[in-house]
């Protein structure tokens, strides 16, 4: 289990008849949680089940229409859940992994000039892959991608007490 809290901000945009309607949000506070469970494990190589749900939300950044940008400050919010399995095979230092995630994504736009907004996923499943390296309980790195229904690159770190 892991409980993730933070900073967080991004780029949004969609069309209407006869409009384009995109923003940037200022930085707003991103809460997640995530979990893993092993469903078995054969040597050096596991399978797992995966989950994470989270949230965020921002009041402010700027609104264009049609490339026109609006005095209207909005009201965003967005919250997400994930689902899926991963194959995993240790390599030393080295734990690569490959699964595929089911996801379900709401964005609420609110105080917009065209009115409130709100968006869901059109793709919900989608690959994932990355790589962590760990000295053992102290140090842990992990790079991961994701891609179709998220296009997403982290990289992230721990140092452990």
């Amino acid at each position: 289990m892991q409980l993730d809290f933070g900073a967080a901000r991004f780029g949004w945009g969609w069309n209407q008849p006869g409009m384009r309607i995109e923003g940037r949000s200022n930085t707003g506070f991103l809460c997640s949680g995530s979990g893993k469970l092993f469903i078995f494990s054969v040597e050096d190589t596991s399978l797992s089940i995966v989950g994470q749900i989270g949230s965020w939300g921002n009041r402010g950044g700027w609104v264009s229409v049609n490339g026109i940008p609006s005095e209207v400050r909005p009201k965003l919010e967005l919250y997400y859940w994930q689902a899926g399995a991963a194959v995993t095979q240790k390599i030393g230092l080295f734990v690569p992994y490959l699964g595929c995630l089911v996801n379900q994504t709401t964005f609420k736009a609110d105080h917009l000039t065209s009115g409130a907004a709100r968006l869901h996923s059109q793709i919900v499943v989608g690959p994932f892959g990355g790589c962590s390296l760990s000295t053992g309980s102290r140090f842990f790195l992990n790079i991961e991608w994701r891609g179709w229904f998220e296009q997403g690159l982290a990289l992230s770190g721990q140092i452990r007490f």
